[in-house]
C-alpha cells in the first residue's frame, strides 16, 4: 500500500510542466522531496525546500530597482504622480472650503421691529395733540417707550387743516428727538355732512343708500340708522348725527383714506390704529334688508342697537383682504418701518385673516386684562383654569400667527399689584400697550422703573421674541405658569399665584422643564415673603410662591 502511494506520487514526474524545463521560479529552483517514514502506517513526509527564503527573494532586488532610478520614463512618471497628488489634494481642500462658505445656512431669527418690542404708551393727555413736557418726555424715555399713541379726533380725520398738520408735525419731531415714534388712532369709516364725498353726489356710491327706511337698523345711540335725503332715498348713519358711513372697500373711499395716510406719514407719523374696523364693509345696497334679532336679546329692547344681529354691516368675509391692502400701503409709504393695527378686539379672527396671516399687524384678541381683574362678573378672585383656557385659545387663534396687543391701564390693578401684573403680561407673546401711569405704579419698596427696565431687557432674548409658548397650572390648579423657549437658548418660566395664600407649586408635569430653576426677577410680594438669594436655584417639585405674587425663572430645557 505504501509502495502504491509512492509510485502514484511519482506518476507524471517526468512530464514536462508549462514553460521550459530550465525556467526557474523567480530565478530560483525549489526542490520538492517525498520521504517515506518508518511508521508502519505508511505516512510520507514532504520537503519543499526553503519556502521562506524563496518568498523573500520574489520580485526585483534593491540593486535591480536602482538601475532604473534615472530612467527618463520613470522620472516623468514620478513627477506626474507627485503633481497629480497635490492637485487632487488642493482640489479637495478647495471643494471643502466652498461647501463651508456657500452652503445654505440657518437664517438667524429676525430681530423684532420697534413696534413689536414695545412698550407702546397710550397718551392720557386731554390737551389733544400737544407735545409732552420735559418731565413726561424724560419718563417716556426712561421707561423705554418705543412709541406714544395719540387719538386723532374723529371729525379731523378728513379735515386736516394747517393748524392740525402743524401740531402733528411738532409732536412727531419732539418725540423723534427722543427716539420715540408717533402713532395715531384714526377713525376712517364715516365722514360729516360737509365732506366733499357727501356733498358731491357723483361720489354717492361710497355710501350705503337705499330706497326705503328700515326700522330694524339702529344707530349706535339707538336712533333710526337711515336718514332721508332730498331725492327720497335714505343714507346710513350709524355713528351720530350728520356722520355718514363709508364703504371702505369703495374706490372713492379708498383713495380718500390713502391720501390721509400719506399726509400723516409725511408729517412724521409711523403707525396707525384703526377704530371700527368691523364696520368697514357693508352689504351692497340691493342686498340690504331688515335685521334679525340676536340669539339672546333679552337684555335689550327692540329699539336698541344691541337687540339685533349685524351680519349685514359687520365682519364681512373680505375684511381681512381689505385691511391687508391698507396695511401694504402703509408699509410702502413708510419704507416698511410703519405698521397698521386696530383699537378694538377683533372678536372674529377668521374674517381678519388673509391667507396665513392677518390683515393688520397688531390684532387685539382675548380677555386677558378682564380675566386678571376677576372676569366678566368682576369676581374678587382669578380663576386660573379659566385664565389658562383663555390664554391657550387666544394664542391658538391669533398669537401663533401674529404679534398681539396686550392693552391695559392702571385700573387693571384691582386683584394684582402693578409689579405682579406687569411681570405676568410683559413676557407673554405680544407687545404691552399701556399708559405711562400704569408703568409708574408702585407698591412697596421696589422701584417700578427698575422692574420695567429688567422686563424690557428680558424681552430682547430669543426665547421671548421667537420662542414657543405653553401654559400650565400646578398639580393642585392653584397657580398658573407659562414657558417660553427657543431651541439653543435658556427657557423662561413665569409663574403667578393669584390666590390669597402661599402655595408650594408642583410643576414636575411640565414637559421639557429641568428639575431646577434659577430666578431672574421676582415681584414685590414675592421678595417680601420669599426672598431668594441671587442666582439661588429652586426645585420645580417644591416651588414656594407667596400669595398674590409672580416670578420669572430660567431653565435649561431637557427636550
Amino acid at each position: 500500500m505504501v509502495r502504491d502511494s509512492i509510485e502514484n506520487a511519482n506518476d507524471g514526474a517526468d512530464e514536462k510542466m508549462l514553460g521550459d524545463e530550465t525556467e526557474k521560479l523567480a530565478q530560483k529552483e525549489i526542490e520538492v522531496k517525498f520521504i517515506q517514514g518508518a511508521d508502519v502506517n505508511g505516512d510520507a513526509q514532504i520537503d519543499i525546500g526553503d519556502v521562506k527564503q524563496a518568498s523573500q527573494q520574489c520580485g526585483m532586488s534593491k540593486e535591480e530597482l536602482m538601475k532604473y532610478v534615472n530612467d527618463p520614463f520613470w522620472i516623468k512618471l514620478r513627477w506626474f504622480l507627485f503633481i497629480l497628488f497635490w492637485l487632487v489634494w488642493l482640489g479637495m481642500l478647495g471643494a471643502a472650503l466652498y461647501i463651508i462658505v456657500d452652503a445654505p445656512k440657518c437664517v438667524p431669527p429676525e430681530e423684532h421691529t420697534w413696534w413689536k418690542q414695545g412698550p407702546l404708551i397710550i397718551s392720557e393727555d386731554d390737551s389733544g395733540l400737544s407735545a409732552p413736557n420735559e418731565d413726561t418726555l424724560s419718563d417716556l424715555k426712561n421707561f423705554g417707550a418705543k412709541a406714544v399713541i395719540y387719538k386723532l379726533p374723529a371729525d379731523e380725520t378728513y379735515k386736516l387743516g394747517d393748524d392740525e398738520k402743524k401740531r402733528i408735525k411738532e409732536l412727531a419731531d419732539t418725540l423723534l428727538k427722543n427716539d420715540i415714534q408717533l402713532v395715531l388712532d384714526v377713525t376712517a369709516n364715516y365722514v360729516s355732512d360737509t365732506d366733499e364725498l357727501y356733498t358731491n353726489t357723483s361720489y354717492r356710491d361710497a355710501f350705503v343708500v337705499v330706497r326705503q327706511q328700515y326700522s330694524t337698523w339702529k344707530s349706535l345711540n339707538n336712533q333710526p340708522a337711515f336718514k332721508p335725503l332730498d331725492d327720497g332715498t335714505f343714507i346710513l348713519s350709524q355713528f351720530g348725527p350728520n356722520q355718514f358711513d363709508l364703504r371702505m372697500d369703495n374706490a372713492h373711499a379708498k383713495e380718500k383714506f390713502k391720501s390721509v395716510l400719506k399726509t400723516l406719514v409725511d408729517l412724521g407719523v409711523k403707525g396707525f390704529r384703526l377704530t371700527n374696523t368691523k364696520h368697514f364693509i357693508i352689504n351692497p345696497n340691493n342686498e340690504i334688508k331688515d335685521k334679525m334679532a340676536r340669539d339672546d336679546p333679552s337684555d335689550y329692547a327692540n329699539d336698541q342697537y344691541n337687540f339685533y344681529s349685524h351680519e349685514q354691516s359687520t365682519f364681512n368675509d373680505k375684511l381681512g383682504e381689505l385691511l391687508n391692502e391698507y396695511r401694504t400701503y402703509v408699509k410702502n409709504i413708510t419704507d416698511n418701518e410703519g405698521f397698521l393695527a386696530v383699537t378694538d378686539d377683533i372678536e372674529r379672527p377668521d374674517v381678519y385673516q388673509t391667507g396665513a396671516e392677518f390683515g393688520v399687524d397688531l390684532p387685539q384678541y382675548g380677555r386677558l386684562e378682564k380675566m386678571l381683574r376677576g372676569g366678566a362678573k368682576q369676581s374678587d378672585t382669578i380663576n386660573v383654569l379659566d385664565l389658562k383656557t383663555d390664554l391657550e385659545k387666544s394664542y391658538a387663534k391669533v398669537g401663533a400667527l401674529s404679534w398681539v396687543q396686550h392693552t391695559y391701564n392702571k385700573n387693571a390693578f384691582t386683584l394684582l399689584g402693578p409689579s405682579e401684573f406687569n411681570i405676568f403680561v410683559f413676557l407673554l407673546p405680544g407687545v404691552p400697550v399701556t399708559t405711562l401711569e400704569a408703568l409708574k405704579q408702585n407698591r412697596g419698596n421696589d422701584s417700578a422703573l427698575d422692574q420695567i427696565t429688567q422686563l424690557e431687557t428680558l424681552r430682547q432674548s430669543p426665547s421671548l421674541q421667537h420662542g414657543e409658548f405653553h401654559v400650565y397650572t400646578d398639580a393642585n390648579e392653584t397657580t398658573i405658569a407659562y414657558t417660553r423657549h427657543k431651541s439653543g437658548n435658556p427657557g423662561y418660566f413665569v409663574v403667578l399665584n393669584p390666590s390669597d395664600t402661599a402655595v408650594t407649586g408642583n410643576f414636575t408635569h411640565v414637559d421639557g422643564l429641568s428639575p431646577e430653576l434659577k430666578w431672574q426677577l421676582l415681584s414685590t410680594k414675592f421678595k417680601e415673603e420669599n426672598p431668594l438669594k441671587q442666582k439661588e436655584k429652586v426645585k420645580i417639585s417644591e416651588l414656594l410662591v407667596p400669595a398674590k405674587s409672580a416670578g420669572v425663572f430660567t431653565y435649561v430645557a431637557t427636550k
